[in-house]
């Protein structure tokens, strides 16, 4: 469980900011033996302000038959602008020929996709995802 620094300093009752921590149960992230069959990236497109450049992006996953199991939106800190980087979980371990594959055509197209991490999804995961709401 996140500890709480400040509570209740919002300005607006609907405005809700999810905060995502990881941490390590074991050592398990830290040797990948090429078992793993989940990864964790956060992707950045090069102009996310072009119509399609998302779905070009994601394409690279599809042509490898890797699944995007789950997606987040995240302002990019300091842009200026409404830029955007993906947090992005995919079925496929990151050292699978499919991801190499995918992360391949990510970089050809401009994309930069930055792991986080990759292990092997069973019941005795060394990743723990602990969603907080504030």
């Amino acid at each position: 469980e996140l500890e709480v620094i400040a509570a209740d300093i919002q300005d607006d009752e609907l405005n809700m900011t999810n905060f995502y921590g990881w941490s390590l149960r074991e050592q398990g992230l830290a040797r990948m033996t090429g078992e793993e069959d989940k990864t964790l990236m956060l992707m950045k497109v090069p102009d996310d302000d072009a119509a399609g450049s998302l779905r070009k992006a994601l394409g690279a996953f599809e042509d490898q038959a890797v699944n995007i199991a789950d997606l987040h939106s995240i302002s990019v800190p300091g842009s200026g602008k409404r830029r955007k980087q993906f947090l992005i979980e995919a079925d496929s371990g990151f050292n699978s020929l499919q991801m190499q594959l995918a992360l391949r055509t990510l970089g050809s197209i401009g994309c930069n996709a930055d792991l986080l991490g990759s292990w092997v999804d069973t019941a005795a995961t060394t990743l723990v995802l602990d969603q907080s709401t504030v």
